[in-house]
């Protein structure tokens, strides 16, 4: 008995699209190590794969012919590639290193001592380093006059009410000495509350930078005097 295919079905089954996995394993060009993370895209049919720990990846339903093929990974240049698929082949991808492009990035340049004055501990909201006097010491004359508005965590200056009297820096935070002023430290040396008052009235140009500690780490250093805080006090000559 003779069948007979219509015509139009003969014409679909020779134009039948036919699909093969597309797979393979994405390399470092320099180390050969696999590449894991990497994007495995294929762009002219809208499929894309990630490639795994060993740098393998699996693409489903690619059909025959020749492709595009794009990797992406960030450290990496982009590679585009025009490749063959017929279902045989086993890929081998090699990614070069590039640089990575950050956009946004600020970069302040910091003097060395700010650094060291940066590394002792004390957030930045505590700190008037080195590099930040030397701006405000061009606005300000004296010390208290820059922590009238320079404010320090926890803490707020007080100007004096009367004449002769300079005024103290008072924490805002529970006492644990019974004291509301923060002691004073000038180049080293921990002043006595009756002393402590003339470093407000002391000009900026003879200040080289401030710190102010509190809690655990002031107690630790100077006993119940630092129970309220301690204002730290280097001067350029102490320098």
């Amino acid at each position: 008995m003779t069948v007979l295919v219509p015509a139009a079905a003969a014409a679909q089954d020779d134009d039948a699209v036919v699909t093969v996995t597309l797979e393979g394993e994405v390399l470092d060009v320099a180390t050969g190590l696999p590449v894991k993370a990497a994007i495995v895209a294929v762009p002219g049919v809208g499929l894309s794969a990630v490639s795994d720990e060993l740098g393998y990846f699996q693409l489903e339903e690619i059909p025959t012919g020749v492709h595009g093929v794009q990797v992406l990974r960030l450290g990496y240049e982009t590679l585009t590639a025009e490749v063959p698929v017929d279902g045989g082949e086993v890929l081998a991808l090699y990614l070069t290193p590039g640089p990575i492009s950050l956009e946004g990035i600020e970069i302040e340049v910091t003097d060395r001592e700010d650094i060291a004055w940066r590394a002792a501990g004390t957030s930045m909201r505590g700190l008037i380093g080195p590099v930040e006097m030397e701006d405000l010491r061009q606005r300000y004359f004296n010390l208290g006059d820059i922590l009238r508005t320079r404010s320090l965590p926890r803490a707020r200056f007080m100007p004096g009410r009367f004449p002769g009297d300079t005024g103290c820096l008072m924490v805002t935070s529970l006492s644990l000495s019974g004291r509301s002023c923060a002691a004073v430290v000038v180049d080293g040396v921990l002043l006595g509350s009756e002393w402590s008052g003339w470093v407000y009235e002391m000009n900026t140009h003879d200040i080289f930078a401030v710190r102010f500690v509190q809690g655990p780490a002031a107690a630790l250093r100077y006993g119940h005097r630092g129970g309220d805080g301690v204002l730290i006090i280097e001067t350029r000559v102490g320098r």
